[in-house]
């Protein structure tokens, strides 16, 4: 399943086979989290191999759903997984209930009933004839979206910060040159406004650009309006992927 360390998804695997927590030396580097040596310690992979470990990360927070849990690493210098969850871990939670077929698991963490799922197959899903939600529910459906009101809310910032970097790779380093151009004045106080409101967020910055595109307001359908930009310049460079 997926977990966020320092606000960075990060791929989590859960293995009662391993006796000890693990993670990888790519994903220290890019975390950036702080290590220590040790004395050779050694341990049995998957390909009845065996590796030395001499590094290890304590006390290392990370995220699941709003859940925080912090437990201890050994660093295992491979780049073929992210982390791995083994008895170290299962051994400080306690009673735990699996669900191999809704690949759910259920602890108590802080006083509190998690539920963890894993990720579903969407080769696995059925298709369920929809009926008319029974007024019987509405009750237990308000109290539902409350509780995971979070995933319904605008977002306010950018998403957490990915392994990788993507970019846009040009033709040719030469910029293009755009005039600009004056917007219409019964515009003004609608562009103002959402470019601040941007600005706000983060989700845009100011750039000196060579490449800067003109911004158009278009009209929606319920009357407001939003920003489109015109990157017809900009894609004619564009390498073709």
């Amino acid at each position: 399943m997926k977990g966020l360390i320092k606000k960075q998804v990060v791929p989590f695997l859960m293995d009662t086979g391993s006796a000890h927590n693990f993670i990888s030396a790519n994903w220290v580097k890019t975390l950036e989290l702080k290590s220590q040596s040790i004395r050779n310690f050694p341990v049995m992979v998957a390909s009845d191999k065996e590796l030395f470990i001499t590094r290890s990360c304590t006390q290392v927070e990370w995220k699941f759903n709003d859940h925080i849990f912090q437990a201890d690493y050994l660093v295992l210098p491979s780049s073929a997984f992210g982390v791995i969850l083994g008895m170290q871990w299962f051994k400080t939670l306690g009673e735990i209930s699996w669900n191999y077929g809704q690949l759910t698991m259920k602890l108590e963490h802080d006083k509190k009933r998690v539920c963890l799922q894993g990720p579903v197959c969407y080769s696995d899903l059925e298709d369920e004839a929809l009926h008319k939600f029974p007024h019987s529910q509405q009750s237990a459906l308000t109290q539902l979206l409350e509780n995971y009101q979070q995933l319904f809310k605008e977002p306010t910032t950018l998403p957490p910060k990915r392994q990788y970097d993507h970019q846009i790779s040009l033709v040719s380093n030469k910029p293009f040159c755009l005039k600009p151009y004056k917007y219409p004045h019964a515009q003004k106080e609608e562009i103002e406004r959402q470019v601040k409101a941007l600005l706000t967020t983060g989700f845009i910055r100011k750039s000196g650009s060579c490449y800067a595109s003109p911004l158009v307001l278009v009209k929606k359908k319920g009357g407001s309006r939003r920003f489109c930009t015109d990157f017809r310049k900009l894609n004619a460079l564009k390498i073709k992927q």
